[in-house]
């Protein structure tokens, strides 16, 4: 049974784990002066960083389902802390982008986490237990970009990756010597666990739909903080890593909304929950676009962003992970692995939009992307209704 010092400990886990991905984010301008290159090339990190863990869930997450998920986790945990002591060390800037795919891989432990804390928790409390890790994995992305921020400000650059190190090293022990036993679900072979991914999909159109929104909404979501670094180093801003680390510190309010998401999801449903998220996101770039040089416009922009995403997350991902009991791993890998590669095609959309066309380009993107969900979204309920 899921104890709260446990819960606490899977929670923080799983924000930690899943904070890997975004650390670099607060740091591309930086990253850019550091190795001389320009913003076309420096968005290639972010990038590389969430394209490696769309792969890595797509290939490590289902082991969950097959392997004892306590050895499995604590390994994950260790290989992400090793990437990250590689980055702190990197030489140059092709180090540093070999060294941002291991860790995006390393970043697949918070997806074993979440199907274990619900497998862990009684029937009853399943959905709040689902929001409380959501909710971490969501502070992890915001605080991420804080911490990074200031860190850089203060220390350097690479103090921001050998101190995420250290807490994941951290982190792997305390799981090693807490976490219980967990029996592996499945004996299916390696090749047949990751075969049952495409008859999963393919069988279940929820699944689908819930990934292909979200998806679209973590598009917006990852271009616009993948550009905002770059847009407030120049007029009227002129501002460093650690005020954008400050700025993305909003966005734990979209934290604090994932309780409040996963009860208007059992009250009103995941697909009117989902809509309206998608709505909010596209309500954010219009925001965005009219307030380019106007901070007190960012910063309810981000605030709204933030929010909305979070709704969308826990909406969506409550629809896809409770189709079929056995194969919650695998239903979380095809949600996650689908979001993730929306966020990486988000960044690389948004990167060269921002570099031809500037901060209209990065608002284009993402109400592109967001308004295509809201269509998508629309459209199933339809053809349901």
């Amino acid at each position: 049974m899921m104890s709260p010092p446990l819960l606490a400990l899977l929670a923080f886990a799983a924000g930690l784990s899943v904070a890997g991905n975004y650390y670099n984010q607060a740091l591309l301008g930086v990253l850019a002066l550091e190795f001389q290159i320009q913003a076309g090339a420096v968005a290639l990190v972010p990038l590389a960083t969430q394209a490696a863990n769309a792969v890595g869930i797509a290939l490590l997450a289902p082991l969950g389902d097959k392997l004892a998920r306590k050895k499995l986790l604590v390994a994950m945990m260790a290989l992400s802390a090793g990437a990250l002591f590689l980055a702190a060390a990197a030489p140059n800037y092709s180090a540093l982008l070999a060294t941002c795919v291991a860790v995006g891989l390393a970043a697949t432990a918070a997806q074993q986490i979440v199907p274990l804390a619900v497998h862990l928790s009684p029937a009853e409390k399943r959905a709040r237990t689902l929001g409380i890790v959501t909710g971490a994995i969501f502070t992890g992305i915001l605080v991420a970009r804080t911490f990074a921020g200031l860190v850089a400000d203060a220390a350097g650059w690479r103090a921001v990756f050998a101190a995420a190190g250290a807490m994941s090293l951290a982190t792997a022990v305390a799981l090693h010597r807490l976490l219980p036993a967990v029996p592996p679900a499945t004996s299916l072979p390696y090749r047949a666990l990751i075969g049952s991914l495409w008859g999963l999909w393919r069988r279940h159109r929820d699944v689908r739909l819930a990934t292909l929104a979200h998806g679209l909404v973590f598009a917006a979501f990852i271009g616009f903080w993948a550009t905002l670094a770059l847009h407030l180093q120049l007029p009227p801003f002129g501002m460093g890593a650690s005020s954008v680390g400050l700025i993305a510190l909003l966005g734990a309010v979209g934290a604090l909304a994932a309780p409040f998401a996963g009860r208007a999801t059992d009250r009103i449903g995941a697909h009117r929950v989902a809509l309206w998220a998608a709505v909010g996101v596209a309500a954010s770039m219009c925001v965005f676009a009219a307030s380019a040089h106007a901070l007190i416009g960012l910063l309810a922009g981000v605030v709204v962003l933030d929010v909305a995403v979070q709704a969308s997350q826990v909406a969506n991902q409550t629809r896809a992970v409770a189709i079929d009991p056995d194969a919650r791993s695998r239903l979380n890998t095809l949600f996650m692995a689908g979001a993730i590669a929306g966020g990486a095609a988000g960044a690389a959309m948004t990167g060269f939009a921002f570099a031809r066309f500037g901060w209209a380009g990065t608002c284009a993107v993402g109400a592109a992307c967001s308004l295509l969900a809201v269509g998508l979204l629309r459209a199933s309920a339809k053809s349901q209704g």
